[in-house]
């Protein structure tokens, strides 16, 4: 498993605490992990979604779940990106399994 992988799996493990079908709310039409409003946590509450970001920051870093890209990162766009795929993999893995 990757290390983007790995993080993202984090992720969705707090996610499915935390939130219950939190995947079937993502419009992954418009996920994009390096800004706030259209990240997976960003979309859990559009209305004010710096509440989620500082629910997942009370658990640790949030590159480590894999809402983030690793900081002071080079290829910080790029690792954005590679989240993005992932999280899309992921969500598209479960509604898929659940129709």
């Amino acid at each position: 498993m990757s290390d983007i992988a790995e993080r993202v799996a984090k992720g969705v493990a707090w996610m499915d605490r935390r939130y219950p079908d939190w995947w079937r709310k993502i419009d992954l039409g418009s996920l994009r992990m390096n800004g706030v409003r259209f990240c997976v946590l960003g979309q859990m509450n559009p209305g004010d979604p710096i509440a989620v970001v500082d629910d997942v920051i009370a658990v640790g870093p949030m590159h480590l779940l894999g809402f983030n890209a690793t900081p002071k990162n080079e290829r910080a766009m790029e690792e954005y990106e590679e989240l993005r795929v992932e999280w899309t993999r992921v969500i598209r893995q479960r509604l898929e399994t659940a129709a």
